[in-house]
């Protein structure tokens, strides 16, 4: 379980942390004077690539996993490029809209997972899951098409945005360098050495980044990443769990696993969505450690199904899982998520919002990456490993409620005493 921890953590997450990289290059580097839609139509062409090779080429595990990562860097690309556009539009027309661009985006992107889990979770239970990577191909491809028209002024190769946004730049190169060694060293070196290697790095990027960002950002950026990091990622321990043919554990197949409850999960992260609507007028404070206590209550229903309870309490895992993974968490997950989003929108620089935005995500997925390698190392330390799960209930009670509450004073450090909610003029 350990092993396919650090081998998910390195192509599905570690992609994820490079994308202050990924903002220096497109806020520096205009492609014919636009910063975003030609990188957007590359980032769109690498990811049809790889799923064309996925779906074609017979790949051993080594060369899979450098596709599957491509496929990956391809996304977060595309998806940073795209946030910093709506954060720019956030910004011009919030007098208008206020947070609805950005609940409108995220919105569309759950309609997406939904589509995605259907396909997905039809496929594997067919066996057919090397196919769904030719129909993930024709997707990007398509958007090659229509990217031209992504609204974007026109800007050149400014010698003085570099020399006013070195700082920024040293700090993502940092940042990104920093993440892929972790991420790297999961696969090919003890979990106390990645973690000490994680924490060191982490000190030097922060060290660094107090001596840039502006103070507020600083604090904000740095809750973020405790926010995520103090979460543990078990997804080696708790996809197994559940769909293991493992005596004693739920044993879902993938079309419940990945297609219903996801379709379930979507439906209930809309509400998150609309629930932020009417929080978003509470302070930033207050509302990230409201969130907190909530999202740990939430957690309480996975460490239930681990420890077997509602088994003792007459109920079916498929309903229980339905009702916990599939209903309430979705729900908290999306409230908690939409701040940050928000927040990291409102604090990017006019003109750079990539290179802004990406330094300020990337240190939320520097932080995924931390709860990552803190699972690994968790897994090793309650002994998670083929059919044994004793270890599992005490694993997410520390690593999905007693680490998430220290995120309750830090919100209260760390944050500004302001709202979320739209300025009016």
């Amino acid at each position: 379980l350990s092993e396919y921890h650090a081998v998910y953590t390195f192509v599905l997450i570690m992609p994820w942390c490079l994308k202050p990289l990924f903002g220096v290059v497109s806020d520096l580097f205009p492609l014919c004077g636009y910063r975003k839609r030609y990188y957007v139509g590359g980032a769109c062409l690498v990811m049809s690539g790889a799923c064309a090779v996925l779906a074609k080429a017979d790949l051993g595990l080594h060369d899979a996993m450098l596709a599957v990562a491509t496929a990956t860097t391809g996304v977060v690309f595309a998806d940073l490029l795209m946030e910093a556009s709506y954060s720019e539009m956030l910004r011009e027309k919030e007098s208008v809209s206020g947070n609805s661009i950005v609940l409108f985006a995220w919105g569309v992107c759950i309609a997406g997972f939904a589509a995605s889990a259907v396909a997905a979770g039809f496929l594997a239970d067919a066996g057919n899951a090397v196919e769904g990577f030719g129909v993930a191909a024709v997707c990007p491809a398509l958007f090659v098409l229509v990217v031209g028209h992504l609204p974007e002024r026109q800007s050149c190769l400014a010698t003085a945005k570099m020399s006013r946004y070195s700082g920024y730049a040293a700090v993502a190169v940092l940042m990104s360098v920093s993440a892929l060694a972790c991420a790297s060293t999961m696969v090919t070196q003890p979990a106390a050495v990645v973690a000490a290697l994680t924490v060191g790095l982490c000190c030097l990027v922060f060290y660094a980044s107090r001596a840039v960002l502006p103070d507020t950002m600083f604090k904000c950026n740095l809750f973020m990443f405790f926010a995520d990091a103090m979460h543990v990622n078990f997804v080696g321990a708790t996809d197994y769990f559940y769909t293991s043919e493992c005596a004693g554990a739920p044993n879902f197949d993938y079309r419940f696993y990945t297609t219903y409850s996801m379709l379930l999960a979507s439906l209930f992260a809309f509400g998150g969505i609309v629930a932020f609507a009417y929080l978003q007028h509470l302070s930033i404070k207050t509302l990230f450690s409201g969130l907190t206590l909530l999202r740990v209550v939430a957690a309480s229903a996975e460490v239930a199904q681990a420890a077997r309870l509602n088994e003792s309490a007459g109920i079916d895992d498929h309903t229980f899982y339905l009702l916990g993974e599939a209903v309430v968490q979705p729900v908290v997950s999306m409230m908690f998520a939409v701040p940050m989003i928000v927040l990291t929108a409102r604090l990017v620089t006019p003109g750079s919002e990539a290179m802004c935005y990406a330094l300020l995500a990337g240190t939320q997925n520097l932080g995924l990456l931390a709860g990552s390698v803190a699972g690994q190392v968790v897994t090793e330390a309650y002994d998670l490993d083929g059919c044994n799960f004793r270890g599992l209930p005490g694993a997410l009670v520390l690593g999905h409620m007693a680490m998430p509450l220290l995120c309750v004073p830090l919100a209260h450090l760390m944050l500004p005493n302001l709202s979320l909610a739209k300025h009016r003029s």
